[in-house]
């Protein structure tokens, strides 16, 4: 049977749940354990993880056109705490200084904290268990040329179809969910048709390890292997004059 890891996609993975120790200082940071996930560069001093037990999603991501909220580049994470719902959102109502009120819910936090735009929200995932949810901009001050996390990404596997394809994000992402793994994510703008696409990826790769595809009225995923990595190819069609997505995940363990 061939394995199905890769039907599961969606970048919301960081919401399932793992059982995990807790801290003592409620204002300290996780144990080396803890913090697998988290990565090296995210600003702590900037905003702290409160009573964190356990980081399980941690995602540096860089666009090339800048959004509304965020900016051009961001941190986003996810951990687990053992402190209360209303304890969390009380310590981030303290860090985040300016708030933007039309924004802000009974479990979500939006505003600034200096010239970091921020986001925190929380989830109680059970009785005792609650999960936050970070997002950190980054000042254009900062923002860096490239995205660093991808120094180590493996060039196997490439956007095909020449100047149809324009690069619009990448991402890098580490989870701590049960099991531990990394994921390099390269998104374009893409004006080939679904026709080319799957022409031109099966006609690549379709001899490789375990390929197999997927497909719906607007998504066509194709999934492989080589020896080290596994891969996942989407096409996603969009209303957008023909500029529609194409997506590159590497998965490593």
């Amino acid at each position: 049977m061939k394995k199905q890891w890769w039907i599961c996609i969606l970048p919301l993975l960081f919401l399932v749940s793992t059982g995990c120790g807790r801290q003592t200082d409620a204002t300290t940071t996780p144990s080396e354990d803890g913090r697998f996930a988290l990565l090296e560069d995210y600003p702590e001093d900037i905003l702290p993880l409160y009573a964190c037990d356990r980081v399980t999603y941690c995602l540096f991501e860089m666009k090339e056109e800048p959004d509304y909220t965020f900016g051009q580049d961001l941190f986003m994470l996810s951990y687990q705490t053992e402190e209360t719902a209303e304890s969390v959102l009380a310590y981030y109502r303290q860090r985040i200084a300016q708030q933007n009120m039309d924004l802000c819910t009974y479990d979500r936090l939006s505003g600034m904290v200096g010239a970091y735009p921020a986001v925190v929200s929380v989830c109680q995932m059970g009785v005792d268990l609650v999960q936050v949810t970070i997002t950190l901009g980054l000042p254009d001050e900062q923002e860096p040329d490239e995205n660093w996390y991808f120094e180590n990404c493996p060039g196997t596997v490439f956007a095909l179809g020449g100047n149809k394809n324009s690069l619009h994000t990448t991402a890098f992402e580490r989870f701590d969910i049960g099991t531990r793994f990394e994921r390099y994510v390269l998104r374009y703008r893409s004006h080939l048709s679904l026709e080319e696409f799957s022409q031109l990826y099966e006609d690549a790769y379709g001899d490789w390890a375990d390929f197999s595809m997927v497909e719906n009225d607007n998504l066509k995923t194709y999934a492989f292997e080589d020896v080290d990595h596994r891969w996942t190819v989407s096409f996603t069609k969009t209303q957008d004059h023909g500029a529609h997505f194409l997506s590159i995940i590497c998965w490593h363990e």
